[in-house]
């Protein structure tokens, strides 16, 4: 489970930082814009425990989304008005009534200076940031004191049971959750005496630090305390690939522009959670690293006019890497295969790179590995299909999934120097984009299946 975690707190962390930039450091507040990519980590949050949940049995990982769902929610109304708060407050209260049935099941002896501190607290907060503002606002001062007994609520009694322990849960849990809702709780604090007028030391990032802090936190705790499983089926990591594919998209608007961090970032996160299954180890490794290097070819290539040589080494790597993680598979040769991709590539090759060989001799020769590559990939994958293990339903499907797997990738490489080197247009450059990811999450589910 925790390479998993590591996987979701890498993307979670990153849709932050995200956040940060788009909103200019988290300061440009109360419009579309900064409401989405606000609320953008949080909803990654609630897929993933609605999906996987870190190995939670089904309702608790009901539970948990829905207390992640209805903080999004409060997040959203926060973020788009000022005056949001209030109705905020309410979308919070009900996802703390999601968390607290999690562990309120649980024996809980409170702790009398947990809770007495909270209360003094409570007090101070109330004194400073509410009793000014009841005359004129009373019911909404009324709603966001009810909110902030709940929320204390909470907080006191996942203190407590860390405190005072628990025979029924993890002490690990126990201690994550009572971090947690402390953060939590500091977020609202520093949110209230914000909104206030008391507070005004980098407020949005204290407020939004805490608060992001505690959702992964809690969310952590849950997974330990109600686990039942610690890896991700592979819909579960197609699901994940695909989202942060998905993400890149939006971003790079078509993936026409060069963010290198998001275009690299899908095939990041498809070696984590490769790493994550139980595939064998040699096949696991050799998978993830192929995925890693082409991770680091997509980051590098910035423009293939000018870097071409580099990622094109990287992107001939990648490829055989991945031929190695299944090369014992290979027990024959299919020479018809071998023949024709080689007389095809040949041809596309000249026809695609004929003025670079005449003007650039070393960078054709360069380029050419890459197609040199992707025909040992599609030649060796056919022959494992041609002559593989016929027997056995899953290794052939698997086998023809990586098959076509290989001829996308062959596909993509072809696009993007056609691209590159005879006429640019949009379409092309995105079709190719789509290919590439397409084509390794065909050849992530083809060993996963087959090892």
């Amino acid at each position: 489970m925790q390479s998993v975690f590591a996987l979701v707190c890498l993307v979670y962390y990153l849709l932050i930082a995200n956040f940060y930039k788009q909103s200019n450091g988290f300061q440009d507040h109360y419009n579309l814009t900064y409401a989405f990519w606000k609320i953008t980590p949080i909803l990654f949050l609630a897929g993933f425990t609605f999906l996987h949940g870190g190995g939670m049995k089904r309702r608790y990982r009901l539970a948990a989304a829905g207390g992640l769902i209805f903080g999004g929610i409060g997040d959203w109304i926060i973020g788009i008005d000022r005056d949001g708060i209030i109705p905020g407050a309410i979308a919070f209260g009900i996802g703390h009534l999601f968390y607290l049935s999690i562990f309120i099941r649980h024996r809980t002896q409170l702790h009398n200076r947990a809770a007495v501190a909270m209360l003094i607290w409570a007090a101070i907060i109330g004194q400073l940031c509410l009793l000014p503002l009841m005359r004129v606002h009373f019911a909404p001062v009324l709603i966001f004191s009810i909110y902030s007994v709940l929320l204390s609520v909470v907080t006191v009694i996942a203190v407590s049971q860390y405190l005072n322990g628990s025979k029924t849960q993890d002490e690990r849990a126990l201690f994550y959750r009572a971090i947690g809702f402390g953060l939590f709780y500091a977020s609202d604090s520093f949110l209230i005496l914000t909104h206030t007028g008391h507070w005004s030391f980098h407020s949005d990032l204290l407020v939004l630090a805490t608060y992001y802090q505690a959702q992964l936190l809690i969310l952590y705790a849950n997974s330990i305390a109600c686990n039942r499983k610690c890896m991700f089926t592979p819909s579960q990591s197609l699901a994940i690939y695909g989202g942060t594919a998905f993400l890149a998209y939006i971003e790079t608007s078509g993936y026409e522009k060069e963010k290198k961090v998001l275009l690299s970032l899908p095939f990041l996160v498809l070696s984590l959670l490769t790493l994550a299954t139980t595939m064998h180890p040699k096949p696991r490794f050799a998978t993830a690293a192929s995925f890693l290097v082409m991770a680091t070819a997509t980051y590098a290539q910035s423009s293939l006019r000018t870097t071409a040589p580099f990622p094109a080494l990287l992107i001939t790597v990648a490829n055989l890497l991945y031929y190695l993680s299944y090369r014992d598979l290979v027990t024959n040769h299919s020479k018809p295969v071998i023949v024709l991709s080689v007389i095809v590539t040949f041809g596309v090759f000249v026809y695609v790179l004929r003025d670079v060989v005449v003007a650039i001799p070393y960078l054709a020769a360069i380029l050419m590995t890459v197609f040199i590559s992707h025909i040992l990939l599609i030649s060796t994958a056919a022959s494992v299909c041609q002559y593989g293990q016929h027997g056995d339903y899953d290794a052939r499907q698997a086998s023809m999934v990586r098959l076509i797997g290989a001829i996308l990738a062959w596909l993509s490489s072809l696009l993007f120097f056609i691209n590159a080197f005879q006429t640019h247009t949009r379409t092309v450059h995105t079709v190719s984009r789509v290919l590439i990811y397409l084509a390794n999450s065909l050849l992530y589910i083809s060993n996963e299946r087959a090892f």
